[in-house]
Parts: C-alpha cells; structure tokens; sequence
C-alpha cells in the first residue's frame, strides 16, 4: 500500500460511492490523497468501468473487494485509511423483503462499518444519513425503517468515533427512474408520486451532489466538519420538474397516485415488508412540507 493518506469509499460502483470516488479524486485539496475503492465484485463490469473512467489518475484509484456483512473484511479494507465515506443501502442486491424484519439488515451493515472505522481508528468518517422520522413526528410516524435506521447509525457514528461529518441529501433524482415516482404513459410522461403537485421537496443528484458535498467535507477536513449535519439538495415540486420538461418539449402530466396504488406498485418490485415504511414516509413527507 502506499503511503500516502488514503481514504476508502463504499459502495464505490454505485450512484453515491462513484460520484464521491470522482469528486475525490478531481478535488485541487485532495491531490496528495489515495482513494480505495470497496466493492463486492472486483472483477465486474461496474468496476472495470470505474477504473477505467479514472484511468488517468495514475495510482490513485484501486478497488478491494469487501462485504458490509462481513465486519472484518471491512476492517481490513480501512486499515491503514485516514478517511471512510460511508452508505448503507436499504436493499439487498436481488433480494425483497419479505416481512419489516428483514429490512434491519441496513442496522446490521451499519455497526459493522462503525466497528470496524473504529478499530481501524479513521480520522474522518463521512457518512450519508437520513432523518429521524419517529422522532421528528413526536412518534407518530414510527415505521419509516430507511429513514430511522440511517439516524441510529448516525447517532452511533458520533459515539463511538473520533470525528464524524453526515450528509443529509434529499429525495434522489434517480428515483424518477422508478414507475411509482415517474412513467411513460404514452408520450405523456406522468408525475404519479401520492403527493400533492405543489408539495416541495429537497432533490439530489445521488452521484453529483453527494459527491461535491462529501469531498468538500474531507478537504475541510474534521477540525471544521466534526459533527456537523450537511443539508443536500434543491427544492422541487412535482409540478415544477413537469415544468422543466416541458421546457425541453416533453408532455408532462402530474397525476398523484393513491396511496394504496403507490404501496401496490413498490412492494410488487421490493417486497411487502415495505409497504408501510413507504406509505409513512409520503405521509410524512406531506405533512412535513404542508407544515412549513
């Protein structure tokens, strides 16, 4: 390994990792730092294609293979680092969840990262969190499992480590890919999430966004970020991003869904164990913005 400071990245081959990999490596602040790149599959397509996006970074860049499953795998992945970005996914790549249980995996994942950060005695851990909703409703939302367990691991980030900085990003623009957020009806392209058309919510490029934010805090290093909450992203209603389409000649239509048909079309895709996580999550997410 080399000597200079090095600073690991999960789940590098996805949306937040990949752009936080390139945000790194193409920061002025950071040229002196390494960045290793975790992943489960060094050998797939998605990392030969990182790799070869940063091809011109020299030596910088090199990918480990590690599982947040498996707590010494990551803490070999981190020995050494002075920094870990860290994110928890709310699926298991090609499972569903079957029942509410099953979603505590991301609890799971999230005290092996923090153990082995820990152990591994990282300088800056970065992590990218989410609100507490059971708290933030007085208890009156207390099934929006993503959003509360990304907080619990957060609090026990700021427990057990030195010098913690979280990133709270808003909704992801890639969630527009999905049929209950957004589809083609035709050559109408439908705005169908279950909330009103001029509800504002924050959005974030996963990749861009969280990258920029994420680089910016380890160059500013723990003195100015430690326990610092981030904010990330823009405020849009459905009705405003049907007006950006528009703009680029696309016929838009902003046609809430049910909740019921929006608990339907998401658990038929990530299972039933989310139904209610999801249905609390838009009942929040409009009572939160009607609110403000």
């Amino acid at each position: 390994m080399s000597s200079a400071p090095t600073i690991v990245v999960l789940g590098s081959t996805s949306g937040q990792g990949r752009g936080v990999v390139r945000a790194i490596l193409s920061h002025p602040s950071l040229a002196h730092y390494h960045v290793v790149g975790v992943t489960r599959d060094v050998d797939s397509s998605t990392a030969k294609a990182l790799l070869n996006a940063h091809k011109d970074s020299g030596d910088r860049l090199r990918l480990v293979s590690a599982d947040i499953y498996d707590r010494e795998s990551l803490l070999k992945a981190f020995t050494g680092a002075y920094g870990v970005f860290a994110v928890t996914s709310d699926n298991i790549p090609g499972k569903s969840a079957e029942t509410e249980e099953d979603l505590k995996h991301q609890l799971e994942a999230g005290k092996n990262i923090v153990a082995a950060a820990k152990e591994a005695a990282i300088e800056h851990f970065v992590f990218t969190s989410l609100p507490d909703v059971a708290k933030a409703s007085g208890g009156k939302y207390s099934k929006v499992f993503h959003f509360d367990f990304k907080a619990q691991i957060d609090e026990l980030a700021r427990k057990e480590l030195k010098n913690v900085t979280t990133l709270l990003p808003g909704y992801f623009f890639t969630n527009l890919n999905w049929p209950w957020y957004c589809r083609r009806d035709g050559e109408v392209v439908r705005f169908c999430a279950p909330m009103s058309k001029d509800t504002e919510c924050e959005w974030a490029d996963a990749d861009y966004d969280v990258g920029v934010f994420a680089a910016a805090a380890l160059a500013a290093g723990p003195t100015k970020t430690r326990n610092k909450v981030y904010p990330i992203g823009r405020k849009y209603s459905l009705a405003q991003l049907a007006s950006i389409l528009e703009k680029l000649s696309v016929k838009t239509e902003v046609r809430p869904s049910t909740l019921e048909e929006w608990e339907d079309a998401t658990v038929a895709i990530v299972g039933p164990g989310w139904r209610v996580d999801l249905r609390q999550m838009m009942e929040w997410t409009e009572r939160c913005r009607r609110r403000r």
